[in-house]
């Protein structure tokens, strides 16, 4: 067998497993008893219901999304959900209680058992410590290469306020494996496995889990972001492979989308197998609605644009022109000062593009980023650190000139 044919086979055998895996965990969560959680949960929905007079409509919104994920904590009828449809264990973890079937709601993986033990206000805590842990880790690491570039990730991610981490579990998992991948390029990079297959596997299983943990809050963050800071990592100072450059974004995104799509799928495919309903049918309707460029809810309007979804998102950074600009002029004095302009410009090229995957990820799910810019906005944190990045490589750029011009009077 061909290597290339091996390692198809590899990556089919990944998703495959990645499916019997998740299938697993959320198995194991509804076996957990809904007696030992159920103290926790009652409490946490209280706390919610407290917070919601007092809060932005934003996490208010993120409030109503946590009360989803805490009720489907428990398993069977209790009082928050009861049907006269009786279902075990088994088919109940495909189910949960026909509330938003169609996503895995692999969160309730980490959620239930923490529920165990804590009520929502720890549980936070836990997941913002776990975010600033692995947000300095990230850091770190950048600023290893470059500071600039470190400053640049910092930048972008605190424009799109993180502090949402302290209020909305229903952010964490994205952004954590955001943060994971990025991490996990970077080291790959510094112990020279950052092969075409390596990095093809890695966004293989970022895709899978994107779509298992995600309550398809931000999921293009978890693309976009790492592959900005792998380009930016690697290729800043160092010679430019351009072959791998474009090999990497073809793959990543070839790689990250399709597991995205196969494990979505797989879940539709699995709950209606196993559960009798028409999931996947149901699925299939609200990928049509959910891509679409209408709304049921009239306050909205029952009709818009792509564009204007679009438009809706940005809205939340009214400085982004202003910074695009700078960004734009960035690009232009990095090529300019480049001793290999070709080379230079494909990899700008390679970042523009990467950075507006946000952009037109909002045009293909339309519907669903008009109906919940609340939170789908955040998703811009990928257009904000290319942005970031394009002026750092400026900056380092007319450094460098400047420090080159200096030794040459010296000499």
């Amino acid at each position: 067998m061909g290597g290339f044919a091996k390692k198809i086979l590899i990556l089919i055998g990944t998703l495959i497993a990645l499916v019997a895996i998740f299938s697993i965990l959320m198995i194991f969560q509804a076996l957990i008893p809904d007696a030992w959680v159920e103290h926790n949960v009652v409490r946490s929905v209280e706390i919610l219901d407290q917070e919601s007079g007092s809060v932005t409509n934003e996490i208010s919104l993120s409030g109503y999304t946590e009360q989803i994920m805490l009720k489907n904590s428990i398993t069977g009828n209790n009082q928050f959900y009861s049907s006269s449809e009786s279902y075990n264990d088994v088919q109940e973890a495909f189910w949960n209680h026909g509330v938003e079937t169609r996503y895995w709601q692999g969160y309730l993986s980490f959620l239930k058992p923490l529920l165990v033990f804590f009520d929502l206000v720890m549980i936070r805590n836990i997941g913002s410590l776990l975010f600033l842990g692995l947000m300095c880790i990230t850091l770190l690491l950048l600023a290893k290469k470059s500071n600039q570039l470190s400053l640049a990730f910092l930048i972008a991610v605190s424009l799109v306020s993180p502090y949402i981490m302290v209020t909305a579990i229903s952010f964490v998992p994205v952004f954590l494996i955001m943060l994971l991948a990025t991490i996990t390029l970077v080291l790959m990079t510094d112990k020279k496995k950052d092969s075409l297959f390596n990095i093809a596997f890695l966004f293989l299983i970022v895709g899978a889990c994107t779509t298992f943990f995600d309550f398809l809050t931000t999921p293009i963050i978890t693309l976009g972001a790492p592959v900005l800071a792998y380009l930016a990592y690697k290729y800043r100072g160092s010679p430019i492979d351009i072959k791998h450059i474009i090999l990497i974004v073809v793959l990543s995104c070839l790689l990250w989308g399709m597991s995205y799509v196969f494990i979505w799928a797989s879940k539709w495919i699995l709950a209606t197998l196993i559960t009798g309903h028409n999931v996947l049918g149901d699925a299939l309707n609200q990928l049509v609605y959910r891509s679409g460029v209408s709304t049921v809810d009239s306050e909205l309007g029952l009709s818009f644009t792509r564009t204007k979804a679009v438009e809706k998102n940005l809205d939340y950074f009214p400085y982004l022109t202003g910074l695009s600009i700078v960004a734009a002029i960035g690009a232009l004095i990095t090529v300019a000062v480049s001793r290999s302009k070709p080379a230079t410009l494909i990899l700008l090229i390679a970042i523009i593009f990467m950075s507006i995957t946000p952009i037109l990820w909002m045009l293909v799910t339309a519907n669903h980023v008009f109906v919940h810019a609340l939170f789908t906005h955040r998703g811009i944190l990928v257009y904000l650190l290319g942005c970031c990045i394009l002026i750092s490589f400026a900056l380092t750029s007319l450094n460098d000139l400047r420090i080159t011009k200096k030794s040459a009077k010296a000499v």
